[in-house]
């Protein structure tokens, strides 16, 4: 006797049942099958509309480079194990990282400070202090900033891969970045014709004079003693443009190395931008794992998903073609207590999709969080939509669990 299927499954004609060569016959003229698994579910969503349940933590499995290394470093071999987090404000302001970097520098030792960025978002608890890491110190007068996310316009003279640079024509530029353990420093900058000067802990000043090629190019001061250095630069003897993309500080390669990346009030389409300037900085991070948090703001605005999931999309694609060893996983943030016009949900759901299709990682943090005002009640939120250093040590807590110790 038939039992009362849906009629959408009897209506599977006879030639899509070869699917499942072997498997599927008729029982005395009715449906029967061997083989109630995975094939079968699968074909059953494809066909039948189905949602697949998404888990939210992926397994981690791509992460081998990452792994291998802090296994050295668990057997006291030598290794340098560097992560990094991209994304907007939730990963330039510096909670998030800091929270990181924290919980595996107390596991093993810290090996460097990683990315200097310039502190030109001016938002949040550290905002007044250029939104440093590891209590590094920056000054900086007399530049001009371009932030992918503050314009539609692409860089004139490039940008890093956080979507920031700074530049001048002047005479009267100075940068320095003090309490940095590094044993070499890089400056990237964009190979123009101006020239600008550095030194060393107030030693002597060196000149650096550009070749007008109209590309990035690195400066690496190398030979320091592995102790906290102050680096020093001016425009004093500019004749043209200089401009800055990043500086990177290079500790004693032994240890945790955790970089920030984030650019604050970006979207997911704002880092179409960068795309092009991803790749020289990334391959000189050289990160093993880049975590990538974007969607707060993509959610509030009328951009649409499908911008979102194809910028995404286009995004991990050129951090993977940049470093197709690093790990990358996608981190889906929790709602905040503002407008949303496109559900945490589906920005979960596209968030999942690409993921799935770069054979990246994901991280769904909105399933470990309650709403805003119980979030905000426990002190995990800073305002609206930031997370406090508490909500940062949560949410890394879980991340570090599930993928790097």
């Amino acid at each position: 006797m038939l039992l009362d299927y849906p009629a959408t499954l009897w209506s599977i004609s006879l030639t899509t049942l070869s699917y499942f060569p072997k498997s599927v016959y008729l029982n005395e003229g009715d449906f029967d099958t061997r083989r109630v698994g995975p094939d079968l579910l699968s074909f059953l969503q494809d066909n039948l509309n189905f949602q697949k349940e998404n888990k939210p933590f992926s397994n981690g499995a791509s992460l081998w480079r990452w792994s291998a290394k802090r296994s050295k470093l668990n057997q006291s071999v030598s290794a340098y194990c560097k992560a990094g987090w991209t994304g907007d404000s939730w990963t330039e302001w510096p909670h998030l990282p800091q929270a990181m970097l924290d919980i595996l520098a107390s596991e093993y030792n810290k090996a460097g400070d990683g990315l200097l960025q310039f502190g030109i978002d001016t938002g949040g608890p550290a905002g007044a202090s250029g939104q440093q890491m590891s209590d590094i110190i920056i000054a900086k007068s007399g530049w001009s900033s371009y932030d992918a996310s503050a314009t539609s316009e692409h860089p004139l003279y490039g940008c890093g891969p956080d979507g920031m640079a700074i530049f001048t024509s002047g005479t009267v530029a100075t940068l320095s970045y003090g309490n940095i353990t590094a044993t070499s420093i890089t400056i990237n900058y964009w190979d123009t014709s101006g020239a600008f000067r550095y030194r060393i802990d107030g030693g002597e000043w060196t000149a650096v004079t550009g070749a007008g090629t109209n590309s990035a190019k690195a400066l690496i001061i190398n030979g320091l003693s592995l102790s906290v250095h102050t680096i020093e630069i001016d425009t004093s003897i500019n004749t043209g443009v200089v401009s800055l993309l990043n500086l990177v500080a290079k500790g004693s390669g032994n240890g945790i190395e955790v970089n920030k990346l984030g650019n604050g009030g970006i979207t997911a389409d704002g880092y179409q931008k960068v795309l092009p300037y991803i790749a020289y900085t990334a391959q000189q991070l050289d990160l093993d794992v880049l975590f990538m948090c974007i969607g707060t703001n993509d959610a509030r605005r009328t951009g649409g998903l499908s911008l979102f999931e194809s910028s995404l999309d286009a995004w991990v694609n050129a951090w993977k073609a940049a470093c197709p060893d690093m790990g990358i996983v996608l981190v889906i943030p929790s709602q905040g207590n503002s407008g949303y016009v496109i559900p945490i949900a589906d920005i979960r759901d596209a968030t999942i999709r690409v993921a799935k299709k770069y054979g990246a990682e994901w991280f769904d943090f909105s399933a470990f969080m309650p709403v805003w005002a119980k979030a905000r009640d426990a002190g995990m939120y800073y305002d609206n939509l930031h997370l406090t250093s508490v909500g940062a040590n949560y949410l890394t807590h879980l991340a570090c669990k599930e993928f790097l110790l």
